[in-house]
């Protein structure tokens, strides 16, 4: 898959993971999964969830819990030239979040609520860069500026659930590119935010991706953000690639049946089936029929589930030692649903 004007910076070959169930059995997560990661390159890994996506990001990391998970001794993961299933845990240690970083998809479970995150950015300058405590300091401040958080000189002595969701994954960002990784994996970042800030970080870790020379392993469901940030897609479905190639050719000529029903279910704008489509619609032997359309609008006798009058909600920040100002995230809304 790989372009031949691109050195290969990630190699997975024939990668299979099985996890051990309560009754003994094992259950094949990977199926012999190969695939590379060009240097400064975007891959989108993209498929439904329980396809792997994320089990095949985690044994890159080597995070998967050794009590219940196996990886096949003939499987591969050669990073940079290192074969990432023979490297001890302390050189595993010393490569994650300096050559190899990620990004999780709830950053409220990723950050740690009893730091700063300041200090979270700080000791991974310090750990992996060598960084003195007051050059890591100044250094994380230009890391929160530069992912966009507004007021970094205050808000980075702030707590995690000080932060707004996309703040806070603003945050996991900063952490990530602290030491300028070879390789960010970025796994469902956008999940738990609303669609505009989920606009936002796509865009910043595109921006970060071309400013730093990363390469990055974008994790999605939604094959609405692939054709704008990756340079290839590799398309999986129960623990097995069922294709992979270009955005170009992903797109405009797919294939395999699966990723065309992958491409055909998803949403259109300027109609309003009954029902969504989904998948198994187009992986029937029949043709798929759409379902009538729904109208637009609503009628003045509709019941009323929800009117909401004069919402205002505040937040206390803190300034200083002992004093605090208010955000006012939410000023006298009123609305009907």
């Amino acid at each position: 898959m790989s372009n031949p004007n691109h050195n290969t910076l990630l190699s997975v070959r024939d990668l299979r993971v099985r996890f051990r169930q309560e009754d003994g059995g094992r259950f094949e997560a990977l199926k012999g999964v190969s695939f590379d990661i060009p240097a400064h390159r975007t891959v989108a890994l993209v498929g439904e969830s329980g396809s792997g996506k994320s089990v095949t990001s985690m044994a890159i990391m080597q995070l998967l819990p050794p009590q219940s998970s196996e990886i096949d001794p003939a499987s591969e993961l050669r990073f940079d030239g290192r074969d990432l299933l023979k490297l001890s845990p302390a050189e595993l240690r010393r490569l994650r979040g300096k050559d190899i970083a990620m990004i999780f998809q709830e950053p409220m479970s990723s950050l740690n609520p009893v730091f700063s995150v300041g200090e979270q950015i700080v000791e991974t300058l310090t750990l992996h860069a060598g960084l003195s405590r007051s050059a890591a300091w100044k250094r994380a401040v230009e890391l929160l500026r530069e992912v966009g958080l507004p007021e970094p000189e205050k808000r980075i002595k702030a707590y995690p659930h000080e932060l707004s969701g996309g703040q806070q994954q603003r945050v996991m960002i900063a952490i990530a590119i602290a030491c300028e990784p070879k390789l960010l994996i970025a796994d469902e970042p956008t999940t738990a935010l609303d669609v505009t800030i989920q606009k936002q970080i796509l865009q910043l870790i595109a921006d970060l991706q071309k400013k730093h020379g990363m390469s990055v392993l974008f994790i999605t469901h939604d094959l609405g953000v692939v054709g704008e940030f990756a340079d290839e897609v590799i398309v999986m479905r129960h623990g097995v690639i069922r294709e992979q190639g270009t955005v170009k050719q992903i797109f405009e000529d797919p294939q395999d049946a699966y990723t065309k029903a992958l491409l055909s279910c998803r949403p259109h704008l300027d109609r309003r089936p009954a029902r969504l489509a989904v998948i198994d619609d187009f992986l029937k032997p029949e043709p798929y029929v759409e379902p009538p359309h729904r109208e637009r609008g609503y009628a003045a006798d509709d019941e009323i589930v929800l009117d909401v009058q004069g919402l205002c909600k505040s937040f206390d920040i803190r300034e200083g030692l002992f004093g605090k100002r208010q955000f006012h995230a939410v000023k006298d809304v009123s609305f009907k649903l």
